[in-house]
């Protein structure tokens, strides 16, 4: 499978929101550290534990090394209770009081994971 990730221009007033979790890379090239920098345009609330790029588990093409890099988090702030089943992936918001991350919440708009994986035949 070829996969391509990419990252709004900045141009939007919300933030980055990328977590890959125990993946496996492989095929030519490499994943690019600087394109994890959640320093970089758009915004973002400084801690990549919870709001920004993030990355854990994953392996093949630099991932070792891409979550490591500056302004990406080697680690996930309620990794086991958030990224653990599509409802709370696709369902969740990041909680931002005063400028920082705090917790996780339920979505303003729901989506039907359960109609969803029934149409695209997913297990």
């Amino acid at each position: 499978m070829v996969a391509a990730y990419g990252r709004d221009a900045g141009t939007g007033s919300f933030y980055d929101q990328v977590a890959l979790v125990n993946d496996t890379f492989t095929g030519g090239g490499a994943l690019a550290t600087g394109l994890w920098d959640t320093r970089t345009a758009p915004l973002s609330v400084g801690d990549s534990t919870s709001v920004g790029w993030k990355a854990a588990g994953n392996s093949g093409l630099g991932a070792e090394s891409a979550a490591t890099a500056t302004g990406t988090a080697s680690s996930i702030a309620s990794a086991a209770s958030e990224y653990d089943n599509r409802n709370h992936i696709l369902n969740r918001v990041v909680t931002v009081s005063s400028g920082a991350p705090t917790g996780y919440a339920a979505a303003s708009s729901i989506w039907d994971t359960s109609a969803l994986a029934a149409a695209w035949g997913a297990p």
